[in-house]
């Protein structure tokens, strides 16, 4: 495959998916974001947040799957994360609209219909759990 000639002026779209590995402490905007390459090459690109929507969108929450007890935000509802059944186990995920998506499955299917999902609410569980990493 040839790559592509482009001419001066040419409007062109570059899209590159990675982890966000730092943001700014002093300016909060500014994101750096490892990429991974091709060839599997790794190589850092910073950006603004303030930038346009169509050049830089979240794909994965760093948060999520959810944990029992969190409130997330997606597809502009409301999402709610309890125990998939009575014995406590597995997680499931209901809008507040009543949808409902249990398992590893059914919450990959949830984000793709749904997400990006946010953090909106974080369980005591997810908050004890970061209190114990600081």
């Amino acid at each position: 495959m040839t790559a592509p000639v482009y001419q001066v002026g040419d409007l062109v779209k570059i899209t590159y998916v990675g982890r966000v590995t730092k943001t700014g402490t002093d300016e909060p905007t500014m994101v750096l974001v490892e990429v991974e390459g091709s060839t599997g090459e790794f190589f850092s690109l910073m950006f603004s947040s303030n930038q346009p929507v169509d050049q830089h969108q979240l794909v994965t929450s760093a948060l999520w799957p959810p944990l029992q007890g969190d409130v997330w935000t997606g597809g502009g509802l409301r999402w709610f994360a309890h125990a998939a059944d009575d014995d406590g186990l597995g997680i499931a995920l209901t809008s507040e609209i009543g949808h409902r998506y249990e398992d590893e499955k059914g919450l990959t299917q949830a984000d793709h219909l749904y997400g990006p999902f946010r953090l909106e609410v974080p369980s005591e569980a997810r908050t004890s759990q970061e209190a114990g990493r600081g």
